[in-house]
């Protein structure tokens, strides 16, 4: 009889143990470089908090900068040109560019879903490339400075399968991949804008956006200096540095 009541006891004890570790596992707890931060180490709260941030600018339905100054790298020259950005949200987001001197049309490129269509007589380009789903999504994501929904990406609903840390310098660290491609997103722990993001796919693809400057614009925080790095099949290598000064919102 007493052995049979130890068994029990022992049986017990593993299954409290286990319960005790699982609910452990499960309290959600963010790695952080810094224990002793201001910022929130619960994974049901941070991810809480980036859907809220989502949701700051949807009184914004156009979105148009004129006159953004950017410098390209590509095939190793440097060209400094004036750029305009302009998009419906949901719709189409069309970039332009021009000469700064002579003041030449250099061509545009339109976003639309996962498509861009490329134009530019002075290179005699005209061409359609297919991109990532939801690409156009992602860059006018960018442009506002909230989080883009790419967990789309891999087909699920939220941020919940995403590894997330937070690191010495205040932001949040997410990341995930699987064997076709790989996303990495840094998010301001202070306000839940985006700091960056770097999506590769199989292949060698990749692209990197690093937003470091914000801006009021009309009560809004708005990106106003975004880094851009682009690799095709570790071959062509496009950067590019682009400095906002003046947006117009909902006109």
């Amino acid at each position: 009889m007493m052995n049979t009541l130890r068994q029990h006891f022992r049986a017990l004890g593993c299954a409290v143990a286990i319960v005790a570790l699982m609910s452990g596992c499960r309290s959600g707890r963010i790695p952080s470089e810094d224990p002793s931060t201001k910022f929130s180490t619960s994974r049901r709260v941070v991810f809480e908090r980036i859907s809220e941030a989502g949701l700051r600018l949807d009184d914004i339905t156009t979105y148009e900068a004129k006159n953004a100054k950017a410098s390209v790298i590509y095939g190793g020259k440097d060209q400094s040109i004036r750029a305009s950005v302009q998009f419906t949200r949901g719709g189409v987001t069309t970039l332009t560019g021009r000469l700064i001197f002579p003041p030449i049309n250099v061509g545009s490129v339109s976003v639309n879903g996962d498509k861009a269509t490329i134009k530019s007589n002075l290179l005699n380009l005209d061409k359609t490339q297919k991109l990532f789903p939801d690409a156009s999504e992602l860059i006018q994501s960018i442009l506002l400075g909230i989080v883009p929904n790419v967990y789309k990406l891999f087909g699920d609903s939220d941020f919940s399968k995403f590894d997330i840390s937070l690191t010495s310098k205040g932001k949040y660290f997410l990341s995930r991949r699987n064997d076709q491609m790989a996303v990495e997103l840094q998010i301001n722990a202070a306000d839940f804008t985006i700091a960056g993001i770097r999506v590769s796919v199989k292949g060698g693809e990749s692209a990197e956006i690093n937003v470091s400057q914000y801006k009021d614009f009309d009560g809004h925080w708005l990106p106003t200096s975004v880094g851009i790095k682009a690799n095709a099949n570790n071959k062509n290598q496009t950067n590019a540095e682009i400095s906002i000064s003046d947006i117009r919102l909902n006109q």
